[in-house]
């Protein structure tokens, strides 16, 4: 019997929580553009150094000839001893105040000379280490801020059509209508949060974590309805997991609290991607229904969604005609990257992005940022997950559930702003 889809991941439960899916009307057909996709690869240019400040010839002070007294005046009488006396002590006294101030001129000038070499010093660094910072952000690049933090790759900034043509098999009304997005450079999770990465998280804040709808298998052949259980959590979810499988059971407002945590401790701008960037990433500069292609056959290769290994199991399920061995959840990583070096953008676990729920993109925004405000209540899923037919797994597809809730089939990857100026201060005040 095959599975419909508005009955999966909880069966009842999933129709009450789910808000994307079939049977959602639509707000009308959006006019499909051209499915072209542009992709700036632009380098950043060498910084000059700068200029030396010009300074003019030093002007030498104008010496006035020495006179006994002003015109009309009379001179003064020769004194004697005495006079000379007071000569001589104003002459010493001259020499020794010229002295000092000489002294006290090339101390300041040491000291201010020593002054600007420093800032030379600091501003030749800083230019260096943002060329060096910029070279490594080419598209591609992969890196990590520090030792068990999830590693990064570097997203091109582009262009892309975002939403579904009315003539994709699978679409949902609620992935129209399409329109054209450009997304700025980003770096963002090169597999999703591991269980490993987010226990980190877990002892070093003890965040809350209990209380999680989990994969309820009473010994049933069929797959029984989740279950929601307060003292299950990330790790109980139902189902066998190790350290390098994505972590589950992750609501939207503990995925915040881990860019925040991740954020401090790194001094680095961690978030969410938001929808648009998690969709162009996805799509990896194509425009077909999945990043590998229309055919669902090819799916087993690059995610891991309900295929023949689930349905060995669950013999009423519908997949893909292919078998990749997995009936739950994979090692991120098990499955070819697309073309932005990404991993495990569709299946495995449902990702969370930034924005708030909404019905269709009429009023989205163009520019790549999270779209805020109508029901904020509800946050955005992207991607599928291993619980979800071929139709679930295509890069347009979307859904939205409580920001509170968490569920055996729900993870998150992180995203990264790069901020050249942020690098450039964190960087002197370390050297400061």
């Amino acid at each position: 019997m095959n599975r419909p889809e508005a009955s999966s991941v909880f069966g009842r439960m999933a129709v009450r929580r789910r808000l994307g899916g079939a049977g959602r009307d639509g707000v009308g057909r959006g006019v499909q553009v051209g499915d072209e996709v542009t992709v700036d690869d632009r380098s950043n240019s060498e910084p000059g150094e700068p200029e030396p400040p010009e300074t003019g010839p030093v002007e030498e002070p104008r010496r006035l000839p020495l006179v006994d007294g002003e015109p009309g005046e009379p001179k003064p009488q020769e004194t004697g001893p005495v006079r000379a006396s007071w000569r001589w002590l104003a002459g010493a006294t001259a020499l020794a105040v010229g002295a000092l101030a000489r002294v006290g001129l090339e101390v300041l000038g040491d000291v201010r000379r020593r002054l600007v070499e420093g800032l030379a010093v600091v501003v030749l660094a800083g230019v260096g280490l943002v060329w060096l910072v910029g070279g490594s952000w080419r598209p591609g690049y992969v890196f990590s801020d520090c030792n068990g933090c999830p590693k990064l790759v570097v997203v091109p900034a582009g262009e892309f059509m975002m939403g579904s043509p009315v003539t994709e098999e699978g679409r949902y009304d609620n992935e129209e209508p399409r329109r054209r997005v450009a997304v700025s450079s980003f770096a963002l999770g090169q597999y999703e949060v591991t269980r490993d990465e987010y226990r980190a998280f877990v002892e070093a804040t003890e965040h809350p974590v209990k209380g999680c709808w989990i994969v309820n298998l009473d010994g049933d052949e069929t797959f029984a309805l989740g279950r929601e259980d307060e003292y299950t959590s990330w790790r109980e979810p139902g189902f066998e997991q190790g350290s390098a499988h994505p972590a589950v059971c992750v609501s939207w407002n503990d995925a915040q609290a881990y860019v925040r945590w991740l954020s401090r401790e790194t001094g680095k701008s961690y978030r969410l991607p938001s929808e648009s960037e998690w969709e162009y990433a996805a799509r990896g500069a194509t425009t077909a229904r999945s990043y590998w292609g229309d055919a669902s056959s090819s799916q087993c290769g690059y995610a891991n969604g309900v295929d023949a290994a689930a349905k060995r199991v669950y013999s009423d399920w519908t997949g893909a005609a292919c078998d990749d061995a997995a009936v739950y959840t994979a090692v991120v990583g098990s499955y070819s990257a697309n073309a932005f070096s990404l991993f495990d953008m569709l299946g495995n676990v449902w990702e969370w992005a930034e924005d708030c729920w909404h019905e269709n993109y009429k009023g989205a925004p163009s520019d790549g940022t999270a779209w805020r405000g109508d029901d904020c209540g509800h946050r955005v899923l992207r991607g599928g997950s291993w619980y979800r037919a071929p139709g679930r797994l295509r890069s347009a597809s979307r859904d939205g559930i409580p920001a509170d809730e968490r569920s055996f089939d729900v993870g998150f990857r992180v995203a990264r702003t790069l901020d050249l100026m942020q690098e450039f201060r964190t960087w002197v005040a370390q050297v400061l």
